[in-house]
């Protein structure tokens, strides 16, 4: 799932939306796989877990974070 701040919403998760975004997504995930090849415009910020890809959201550090659902 796409993760944004509230105050940034999004209703279209199409390649040309997240082309040069700053995404967080868990590394050497499947979930990482799957935006290099669906959103290869996505800016990738590789991290160590889930819940340090929700930090960065909070933090305002990335546009996004494509983690598993909760």
């Amino acid at each position: 799932r796409f993760v944004t701040r509230r105050s940034a919403p999004f209703s279209d998760a199409a390649a040309a939306t997240l082309s040069g975004r700053l995404v967080t997504v868990v590394e050497h995930s499947a979930h990482e796989a799957f935006l290099k090849s669906v959103f290869p415009g996505a800016v990738l910020r590789p991290v160590a877990d889930a819940a340090t890809a929700l930090d960065q959201i909070g933090a305002g550090g990335v546009d996004f974070a494509f983690v598993d659902g909760v």
